[in-house]
Order: structure tokens, then C-alpha cells, then sequence
């Protein structure tokens, strides 16, 4: 049997080719299910084997698209990409409310064939019969359509609720020529603060509210002023009470009705089929058995948390009154205080200890962590193109040294690239007829 490592062809994503493109996939994969509803006689080799290759194929070039719409995104990309995103909910909403196609599985399900199956291919079954009922193949035509308008029109909202976080974050900027307006930030971070100025054609020193500038201006910043107004800006990026520098509302890109709209859509969805809840429609496919169950456990969680938190929280207090006679620590403070609170009693200082983990080392001990405890090896292969010069691609190897999966690795934060970590997958672990598909993920952060 053959073993492939798929990779992602990054240089194919064309903005002016990509719904033709999509166009093209969604019909062979509307043939496909047309062919399989015929069998009269289904097998998993007619049906969902057959399936599987129509959707790799989909997943082989979209899955790069999504990606670099997350990462790498331009406004040729951005107009391109969303109007292709109401033809996908349609195409997945279309199958789940298939019932010819239901049938197919469910006669699977039923059939002698089912018993020789291995435990992958039965909970496959499973899950997909589930996902029929959960797409409203049971509903009557007229709610059908209505769960398809509503699944399309939440697609299109959670687009638009990250593209607004995503402008609103590159927006906000703060800009000094002074290095003594960032007193008490520390020489690494005012390098990136000039990189930053620089890359916008600016002289001094520039903060945004990417992760990397904004946290260590509420760590280190001797400017209490500064760090509630960057403290502002980003827990009030794309909302109605964004603020400027000046204190203004700047709510260009709220996501307040958005919000709003996306609950109303949700509870919507969720009633047409017959959950009293969104909550409970997102739990059907989870571990928690009920939404009682997870409120019991947040309940726990907070009541076993809240006396150590309170009195980390009152040491603070006490710390920051005694040391600048701080009387009202606000949110602003926290990061700020709890730094100058490990360095005086403890002689802990962060910016000293992170000199001993530059980027390369903590990486390369990782990749010894798991090879210790999970026997893997991870190599790096600068062969394999990426879609930026920082983007590392790795092969990952079991103790006979078999290649068993891969990995892009997208560490730094930077300009047009969606805050936070994540991971999405390029390809799963997938058997087909004549070969073995290895999983290639995408680690993305922001450092």
C-alpha cells in the first residue's frame, strides 16, 4: 500500500480563478452524490469511498484558500473568498438534507457488509446518520429551506464578525517619537514597537494591538495612562464602545448587531430542529451529555478557584497601594503590578527569563518533550514551499522511522494575519483503494 504526504499548493490560490474554480469542484462533487444515490446495491467502496475522494479533492484546494484568508489576507482575497462562502454552507446543507443520500448510509448501516467493519468505518456511519438528522434531513420541505437560509446567513456573519476583529485590530495604533512616553518596557519590546513604525513609514515607535506589542505595554509600561488606553482599545476592538486614542467612539467595525443576529439565527436554527436551545444543538455533538452538566461544571470550577483568586487578588491590592499608592487597581494594572510583584519579593523577572527561551530553543526543546514522551521525531524540510518566509514545514516520524504526518508551523504574529492560535487540519489520516493519506495540519500563533 502507498503512503502520501499531501501538500498544500499555496501558489494555486488565485483570487480571480477561486469561485470558477469552486464552481467546478461543487459540481463533480453534485455528480458524485448523484452517481451514489443510484447504486442499487451500496457498498462502501460505491458510496462512501467514492464520496471521500470527491471531498479531498474540494478539501485539497479550499482548505489553502480558508487558510490564507486567516493569515496571509489581501483585499483581492477577502472580495473573492466571501462569495464563495454561501455556495459551500448551500453545498453542505443540500447533502445533509439529502434523503436519498440518508438512505444510503442507512442501508450501510443495516447491511451484513456493516459487521465487517472496522471501527473507523462503523463510527463513520454513525456520525455521518447523526449529521443527517443534525441537517435536517427529517424536516419538511419548507423548513428545509429555512434551515438552508439560516445555515447560509450565519456562515456569512461569522465571516464578516472576524473580518471586522481583524480590521479593527490593524486600525488601532498608538504612535510616540518619545522613548520616555514607554518607560519601563524593555529593549526588546521597543524594538518591535520601531519595526513596527517602520513597516508603516513612520519614525519612533508604533503599538498596535496585535498580541506581541499590546501585552507588553500592560506588563511593563510605567505609563498607567497608556496602558488603559491600549487596555481600551483591545478589549473594545470592533464593538460600539471602541475608542480612539482621544477617547472617541470609533465603532466602524462593531460587531454589535452581528452579534445579536447571530444569536437570533442560532436559537432559530436550533428550534427547527426541535432543541430548546443552541446550546443544546452544539452539545449533540460533544462529550457533555447536557447543558446542565457543563453549567454544573463551570459552577464547580469557579466556586473551587474564586478564595485563591480573591486572595492572589487582594495581595495585589495591597502590593500596588504600597508601592505607587494605587487605591482603585483596575483591569489595566493587573499584568503591570503582578510583574513588579514577582520581581521585588520573588527576584523573578520575566524579561531576564525570556532571554534564556529565544524562539529556536523553545521549539526545538518541544520537538524533545514529544519525542520523549510520544517516541516521535519531528524534522524540519525547508524544501516545501510555504506562503511566507517564517512558515516552517515539518515531517513528523515514528521509532521505525516511518513518516507518519506533517505540519506548517506559522509562528509571528504580522500585519493582516487574525490574532490568536489555532490549528486547522489540510489533510486527515484517510485509506483509500490504493493508498494511505497522511494528516497535515496547520499550527498557527502569534508571537
Amino acid at each position: 500500500m502507498n503512503t502520501v504526504l499531501p501538500l498544500a499548493d499555496f501558489d494555486q490560490v488565485d483570487p480571480a480563478t477561486l469561485e470558477a474554480i469552486l464552481d467546478q469542484h461543487i459540481k463533480t462533487i453534485n455528480q458524485t452524490i448523484k452517481a451514489v444515490c443510484a447504486e442499487e446495491q451500496p457498498t462502501w467502496a460505491t458510496t462512501i469511498a467514492k464520496l471521500d475522494e470527491a471531498f479531498d479533492a474540494l478539501n485539497s484546494f479550499w482548505s489553502p484558500v480558508s487558510h490564507l484568508n486567516a493569515v496571509k489576507q489581501s483585499e483581492a482575497l477577502r472580495n473573492a473568498y466571501e462569495p464563495c462562502i454561501p455556495k459551500l454552507s448551500e453545498l453542505y446543507t443540500r447533502m445533509g438534507q439529502n434523503e436519498a443520500l440518508f438512505s444510503v448510509y442507512q442501508s450501510l448501516a443495516d447491511s451484513d457488509e456493516y459487521l465487517q467493519y472496522s471501527p473507523a468505518q462503523k463510527a463513520t456511519i454513525k456520525k455521518a446518520l447523526r449529521d443527517f438528522e443534525l441537517s435536517g434531513v427529517a424536516l419538511p420541505a419548507d423548513k428545509k429551506a429555512q434551515f438552508a437560509t439560516l445555515s447560509s446567513e450565519l456562515s456569512q456573519l461569522a465571516n464578516q464578525f472576524s473580518n471586522n476583529v481583524l480590521d479593527a485590530t490593524q486600525a488601532w495604533y498608538y504612535h510616540t517619537d518619545k522613548v520616555d512616553d514607554l518607560a519601563g518596557i524593555p529593549d526588546s519590546a521597543l524594538a518591535l514597537f520601531e519595526q513596527q513604525a517602520q513597516a508603516r513609514s513612520q519614525t519612533g515607535y508604533v503599538v498596535t494591538l496585535d498580541f506581541p506589542c499590546y501585552f507588553p505595554v500592560l506588563q511593563f509600561a510605567d505609563n498607567r495612562e497608556l496602558r488603559q488606553a491600549v487596555y481600551r482599545a483591545y478589549a473594545t476592538r470592533a464593538s460600539a464602545l471602541s475608542q480612539d486614542l482621544d477617547g472617541h467612539i470609533d465603532a466602524q467595525f462593531d460587531n454589535t448587531q452581528i452579534m445579536k443576529t447571530l444569536l437570533e439565527k442560532r436559537q432559530a436554527l436550533a428550534q427547527l430542529l426541535d432543541f430548546d436551545n443552541f446550546a443544546e444543538l452544539s452539545l449533540a455533538k460533544k462529550m457533555a451529555n447536557n447543558v446542565p452538566e457543563v453549567m454544573d461544571f463551570l459552577s464547580l470550577l469557579a466556586d473551587k478557584s474564586r478564595p485563591a483568586a480573591e486572595k492572589e487578588f487582594a495581595e495585589l491590592c495591597e502590593f500596588a497601594k504600597e508601592l505607587d499608592g494605587i487605591a482603585d487597581l483596575q483591569a489595566w494594572d493587573m499584568s503591570y503590578y503582578s510583574e513588579k510583584l514577582k520581581e521585588q519579593r520573588y527576584s523573578l523577572n520575566q524579561e531576564q527569563v525570556k532571554a534564556y527561551f529565544p524562539y529556536p530553543k523553545v521549539v526545538s526543546g518541544l520537538f524533545s518533550i514529544v519525542s520523549k514522551l510520544l517516541a516521535l521525531r519531528i524534522e524540519a524540510d525547508e524544501s516545501v514551499a510555504t506562503y511566507h518566509e517564517d512558515v516552517c514545514f515539518y515531517r513528523v516520524f515514528d521509532q521505525q522511522n516511518t513518516l507518519i504526518a506533517g505540519f506548517y508551523l506559522d509562528p509571528y504574529a504580522r500585519q493582516q494575519k487574525r490574532g490568536g492560535a489555532w490549528m486547522n487540519d489540510f489533510s486527515s489520516r484517510h485509506q483509500t483503494s490504493s493508498q494511505l493519506q497522511l494528516p497535515v495540519a496547520y499550527l498557527t500563533c502569534n508571537f
